[in-house]
């Protein structure tokens, strides 16, 4: 999930059963690296978790007593992960003088992005729409014709 997104709350699809006198939940949280531990007052069949830094690791607990024995079993474990790298934006530059062109112009305008190395693509908007999405090329060429006055590119 992205940063400032809320997590959605985390169920199951099948209550467990048991033949216990008392069934409750419990609702574990870890950090990489840490160890579990029990999320206070989280205790029923359902969770909406928070994250503790980028990632944390959820799972529940069923436990079940029967003559005075208490039984517990895990769920199968949930992990939250933030995605914390945000979208580069590159320096564009054209062919084109000043970045200029007159009105009387013909043929087509030649875009190229700044090499950045942490890119994984480049992704040419025209008018906010994406025109282009390339892992490889840092160029991307218009029509002349397709530029109107205070286009953004």
């Amino acid at each position: 999930m992205c940063s400032g997104d809320d997590p959605v709350m985390i169920g199951d699809l099948q209550t467990p059963t048991s033949n216990g006198t008392s069934n409750t939940f419990e609702w574990e949280i870890r950090v990489p690296g840490g160890a579990w531990g029990e999320i206070l007052g989280a205790n029923s069949a359902s969770h909406t978790p928070t994250v503790l830094g980028n990632t944390s690791g959820y799972r529940r607990a069923f436990i079940s007593t029967l003559n005075d024995v208490e039984c517990k079993s895990y769920s199968n474990v949930v992990t939250v992960t933030i995605d914390t790298s945000t979208p580069t934006t590159a320096v564009l530059n054209s062919n084109k003088l000043s970045h200029t062109i007159c009105s009387t112009e013909t043929g087509t305008i030649l875009f190229t992005a700044d090499p950045d190395p942490s890119a994984s693509s480049y992704d040419f908007y025209v008018g906010g729409i994406l025109e282009q999405s390339s892992n490889v090329s840092r160029t991307f060429e218009l029509p002349r014709l397709s530029v109107v006055d205070g286009l953004a590119v």
